[in-house]
């Protein structure tokens, strides 16, 4: 995946985030939510689903433990 497609997986999820979660995005905060997404699309066996079916609880926990 190059850098461009990258950014696109990180904004439309973290707009989804936001729409779908907005107490647990605002609680999480946008940096460590894109940290989180990040991290994900590099190392995509860190959970058992892609950026697209992540929870809050899924990035609450990649962005405390990576």
């Amino acid at each position: 995946m190059n850098v461009t497609e990258k950014q696109a997986v990180i904004d439309r999820n973290v707009d989804r985030l936001r729409r779908e979660a907005p107490e647990d995005f605002a609680f999480i905060g946008e940096k460590d939510v894109r940290h989180a997404l990040g991290v994900l699309v590099d190392n995509p066996d860190i959970l058992s689903v892609g950026p697209d079916e992540t929870s809050p609880a899924d990035i609450d926990f990649i962005a405390t433990y990576y």
